[in-house]
């Protein structure tokens, strides 16, 4: 169930990262922001596209990390890795652009930002779920512990 929820979290939080991706710099430049008809859509496109990422990399990823010691990080390495090298197509396949120029890095920047996104999130619900667990534990150890004081 933890990983079901965490995998559903993940796709959830690409749309919103793509709204902040959108709404930010214009807002900021003093722009306007994009009619919502066009927001919804892209950002339904985006869940669409998150998807085979989050259930074939994400979730498999999760799985093996289950135990290792500094998950998140290694969560969040593979999440920014595997969005932003499809964007990197053109850079290491003999394109004209090189990872100096601003074209080639950008993409893989913002593509990069939302795996990271995403695994961040998926790492979070599944901390809160162990430490839920690991509470309860701990609740219930002080509860029953022998020779403690029944209040």
């Amino acid at each position: 169930m933890k990983f079901a929820l965490a995998t559903l979290t993940a796709i959830a939080v690409q749309p919103l990262w793509l709204f902040v991706w959108l709404s930010v710099p214009s807002l900021l430049g003093g722009g306007s922001m994009p009619p919502l008809s066009d927001v919804a859509g892209i950002a339904l496109l985006t869940a669409l596209v998150a998807t085979p990422f989050v259930l074939l990399i994400g979730l498999p990823s999760g799985l093996i990390l289950q135990g290792a010691h500094r998950r998140g990080r290694w969560l969040a390495m593979i999440g920014f890795i595997a969005a932003a090298l499809p964007a990197s197509g053109g850079v290491l396949w003999g394109d004209d652009l090189s990872l100096h120029e601003p074209e080639a890095l950008l993409p893989m920047l913002v593509l990069g930002s939302h795996g990271l996104a995403g695994a961040l999130v998926f790492h979070a619900v599944l901390r809160g779920f162990e430490r839920d667990a690991a509470g309860v534990h701990l609740a219930q150890v002080r509860r029953h512990r022998p020779g403690a004081r029944q209040g």
